[in-house]
């Protein structure tokens, strides 16, 4: 895989920081991980075809300030989309 600049990066890499996969998904999440992750669920939760938009727009708002945090939430909508 390439980076912007087109330089090699190994999958899970992202500059300098190691995405750990399935970090979020099997312990209790602290903190502003834990906060956020325990919204992005009742979202997920709730999502039906009625309720999208509205629920889009709270996913929007969520607080996601770290590269752990978007990534315990890319693991989630992703564990979500293939149940």
């Amino acid at each position: 895989m390439r980076d912007e600049s087109g330089a090699v990066v190994e999958a899970g890499e992202v500059g300098s920081l190691r995405l750990k996969v399935g970090d979020c998904l099997g312990a209790q999440a602290v903190g502003e991980v834990g906060m956020v992750k325990t919204a992005m669920l009742v979202i997920l939760n709730k999502l039906a075809a009625d309720n999208f938009d509205r629920l889009v727009q709270q996913t929007m708002e969520l607080d996601i300030s770290s590269l752990e945090t978007l990534s315990c939430l890319v693991e989630l909508v992703f564990k979500k989309a293939i149940e």
